[in-house]
């Protein structure tokens, strides 16, 4: 199946791929080994956190190859049911996959090495379509923009909202959170918004 968003951390040495079939597939960066297999669609049968688990090699004839930097993520803009749309592997604190699906609004949090269908470490329903995500450098935070024009922070250990930030205009397009932490937000209709700080303190 397709690949629709990828992440990699060299310092875990994983890459996380998500893919059409509505899988998140684990593997070693550097020897393309896979490892298992997460299920973030199914967190969405449960009211808390979820049936969202991991399996055998289901799906575990993706390629890997090559190299990347630590903790990078990727979006892909459409997805079907169930299929996510944006991944990103967090190294601070503890190591965990963070998984949107823009199809059914929601975000979901696993653990790297859990076991058998273990249920999700955290859920949550965004009520809006989600167009940029960005984890904060150290891990602690998750920073969300969409449709609705607004800015939000959740902790990424149980995703659960920290702030919120009302935005000038639009939807939210794009986010960066600068090494001082400042929040850049572009949107739909060309305006930049800038917060700051965001996360200081926290």
């Amino acid at each position: 199946d397709a690949v629709t968003c990828v992440a990699a951390s060299a310092e875990l040495d994983l890459v996380a791929s998500g893919g059409a079939d509505g899988a998140v597939l684990l593997h070693t960066l550097r020897a393309g080994r896979h490892l298992r297999t997460i299920l973030p669609s199914n967190a969405t049968s449960s009211s808390n956190s979820g049936n969202g688990g991991v399996g055998g090699p289901h799906g575990g004839g993706r390629a890997v190859g090559g190299s990347g930097d630590g903790g990078a993520s990727s979006m892909h803009g459409t997805g079907t049911s169930g299929t996510p749309s944006w991944v990103s592997l967090v190294e601070a604190i503890t190591a965990r996959v963070l998984v949107y699906c823009s199809d059914q609004l929601t975000l979901s949090s696993h653990g790297i090495n859990a076991l058998g269908h273990a249920p999700a470490l955290a859920w949550a329903h965004t009520t809006e379509r989600l167009h940029a995500l960005v984890v904060t450098r150290d891990g602690r935070f998750l920073v969300t923009g969409g449709e609705k024009g607004a800015v939000v922070v959740r902790c990424t250990h149980n995703l659960s909202p920290w702030a919120r930030y009302d935005g000038p205009g639009p939807a939210i397009t794009a986010l960066w959170v600068t090494p001082e932490e400042c929040l850049i937000a572009g949107m739909a209709d060309g305006r930049l918004a800038v917060w700051a700080p965001v996360v200081a303190g926290a």
